[in-house]
């Protein structure tokens, strides 16, 4: 099983076409092995959000922006960020802790549920132990 992280979600989101690589593994595997966390979905929403309340943005670009989000991130399953994901969390010290708290939170829920988090934030989940991942955004290499 795989957890989509919050960049990949979002390069998929903003620039489909411009990451063939990433597109085909997804479609070539299937829906049921592919989630989000919620918390990528918080992150999207939270900057929709913003432009919505914020007094020097566009409130119906923001409303646009936010219905463009909640029918991209329908079509994947969800995972929720449990107890067992934050008793996870709690765990993570030293280098795991330079890394943002959304990505220690994705992580954890990868490892608390055995799952691989897909990213191309490689140099951040090389920090965290325990956790699986993966590139999809470039071919991968046979030995």
């Amino acid at each position: 099983m795989y957890i989509l992280d919050t960049n990949i979600v979002s390069l998929m989101f903003r620039s489909p076409n411009q990451h063939p690589v990433l597109q085909s593994r997804v479609k070539r595997t299937p829906n049921e092995q592919i989630w989000v966390s919620v918390i990528s979905a918080d992150e999207a929403i939270m900057g929709a959000r913003s432009l919505i309340h914020n007094r020097k943005g566009n409130m119906f670009d923001g409303y646009r922006l936010l219905t463009k989000i909640l029918t991209f991130y329908s079509r994947f399953q969800f995972l929720v960020y449990d107890e067992a994901a934050h008793s996870v969390f709690n765990g993570f010290t030293g280098d795991a802790a330079r890394v943002s708290k959304p990505d220690r939170r994705i992580a954890a829920t990868a490892i608390s549920k055995d799952y691989i988090v897909v990213t191309q934030n490689i140099q951040d989940f090389q920090r965290i132990p325990d956790v699986q991942y993966e590139d999809w955004t470039i071919e991968p290499t046979l030995n």
